[in-house]
């Protein structure tokens, strides 16, 4: 990307981009020379769910995300450059997200999964490859010029029935401790003791009695996204 030019990409007009859209900054100056005309970019919608996070970090992180979103436009409304940008729930399927496979990855190691109350808080996740069915589609609607969609998942459940189904993906039985918020606080300094976990922090077990859930009707309406139910 740091050497995209027209001469690398002769036939090149559209670019989709699915690094973290800060990245976009470096590579907006050199897109006019380029001969791309068209960009398929992915947000976020933790621009919205993770607004007020308490987390200094992750609010430094949304307010950087969110800048980024306003600059992405202004900068491809200034040179001409049509653009579409997607703003995806919780996404899983590519094996590497940081929700599902964490989720995974717990009841592969220990066995159970703790949830915070009894895990009422609804979900909606998104599988990748329904992502990538968006952005080919993008290629060819006109309707999707210049417009931000929310692209959640074909599903509605709660925080715990979605634990409940990726138990049954790692073929155990669910095995879930219902256990008080300042219990799971103690716990996750306990866990992120060990390093791949070093990421997590209080905001994000807050989170887990939060709806997180946002309509994907103006897609449905302008290319007929469709997105497949949880299937971990």
């Amino acid at each position: 990307l740091n050497h995209l030019d027209h001469a690398q990409f002769p036939n090149a007009d559209v670019l989709i981009h699915i690094a973290g859209l800060h990245f976009m900054a470096d590579l907006m100056g050199k897109l006019k020379c380029s001969g791309i005309h068209r960009i398929i970019a992915f947000s976020s919608t933790s621009v919205i769910t993770k607004r007020d996070s308490p987390d200094e970090a992750e609010n430094a992180m949304i307010n950087s995300l969110a800048l980024a979103e306003r600059n992405f436009q202004q900068i491809c409304n200034a040179e001409g450059i049509s653009w579409t940008l997607f703003r995806p729930t919780l996404i899983y399927g590519a094996g590497k997200d940081k929700n599902i496979e964490f989720i995974r990855s717990m009841i592969n190691t220990f066995g159970v999964f703790p949830v915070i109350g009894k895990g009422r808080a609804l979900r909606q996740p998104v599988h990748a490859d329904d992502l990538a069915s968006a952005c080919v589609t993008a290629l060819h609607h006109p309707a999707m010029v210049n417009k931000i969609y929310n692209l959640s998942g074909g599903e509605i459940l709660s925080y715990r029935n979605m634990v409940e189904k990726v138990f049954d993906s790692c073929g155990k039985q669910a095995r879930i401790i219902n256990v008080p918020l300042v219990f799971v606080r103690m716990a996750l300094k306990l866990i992120r003791l060990i390093p791949r976990y070093r990421y997590l922090n209080d905001a994000m077990i807050h989170r887990m009695n939060m709806d997180m859930v946002f309509s994907h009707e103006d897609a449905t309406k302008d290319f007929a996204y469709s997105p497949r139910s949880f299937q971990p």
